[in-house]
């Protein structure tokens, strides 16, 4: 059976803490007898943070021209989008499909 199925594709930095090094953490804070309340209170208003720029003002990178996006398993060019979108048509069911995304400028 096939369909199609949409990627929707979320700028991030792509950091994330693994959970045996948060729980590690969380422990040395308990032995350290500090406040988490107190330690963490300017870093929630950094997590909450959205970056509201538009892409054409990065005068580093150039004029944004579209995502790329890649089939992860040979490399091969899956499609393209200009917005954070991207529709792949004709997936068999049952089958993993992994790709990484480019932006060109």
């Amino acid at each position: 059976q096939t369909g199609n199925y949409g990627i929707s594709i979320v700028e991030s930095t792509g950091r994330s803490v693994a959970p045996n090094t948060a729980a590690d953490f969380d422990l040395e804070l308990l032995k350290s007898g500090l406040n988490p309340d107190d330690l963490f209170a300017d870093f929630q208003n950094l997590e909450n943070a959205r970056n509201s720029s538009t892409r054409e003002i990065d005068v580093l990178c150039g004029t944004f021209v579209q995502y790329n996006i890649y089939n992860l398993a040979d490399g091969s060019l899956a499609g393209s989008s200009d917005t954070t979108y991207f529709l792949h048509e004709n997936l068999t069911n049952d089958t993993e499909y992994c790709y990484y995304v480019r932006a060109e400028y």
